[in-house]
């Protein structure tokens, strides 16, 4: 699975993450969604399904990621070749 940007082919989605985002503080899971948080640091959880990122989104929207927070969290579908963000009606 090549992620458009560069010539590897990654074993999975938690590979294409890291290659995605290598300055990352830290990234977990192993789905193919990832919710990122890009506040003070950026942190990546994978989820395996849409609904599954989204409600993690929705809970830390309102709740806030930690210290820093400014609520700029998204949803990337890892299993496109480029990066596609992801909203609640469909891919942006």
């Amino acid at each position: 699975m090549s992620n458009g940007y560069c010539n590897v082919q990654h074993g999975g989605y938690r590979t294409r993450a890291e290659c995605e985002w290598p300055y990352a503080c830290w990234i977990t899971g192993s789905g193919r969604y990832a919710c990122l948080a890009w506040c003070r640091v950026l942190t990546v959880t994978l989820w395996g399904s849409r609904e599954d990122a989204l409600a993690a989104k929705e809970f830390i929207d309102r709740t806030a990621c930690g210290g820093g927070c400014h609520r700029d969290h998204r949803i990337v579908d890892l299993n496109w070749p480029h990066r596609k963000f992801v909203r609640e009606g469909g891919v942006l």
